[in-house]
């Protein structure tokens, strides 16, 4: 399954989820191709953003075959109680 949605007002997220016995198979890179493609068809002004967890290597690696570039990282601290 993939969708997008509009996450700011000149952003859209993408999201996918692929059930495990279809992982590895590269739905998961088509998904998110096609997907962009379609977004940049349909809304031309807008920026196209895929995020993922840092340490979600699978998906990390669709995003870098879909054609994404890292833009930022965020590392969030908490205090001990």
């Amino acid at each position: 399954m993939a969708g997008i949605n509009q996450s700011g007002k000149y952003t859209l997220e993408i999201g996918i989820s692929v059930l495990p016995e279809y992982q590895g198979k590269g739905y998961a890179t088509k998904l998110v191709k096609s997907i962009t493609a379609r977004a940049h068809l349909e809304f031309p002004e807008m920026i196209v953003t895929y995020d993922s967890q840092f340490t979600h290597n699978q998906s990390i690696n669709v995003a870098i075959r879909s054609g994404f570039e890292q833009a930022w990282s965020e590392i969030f601290f908490s205090k001990n109680k």
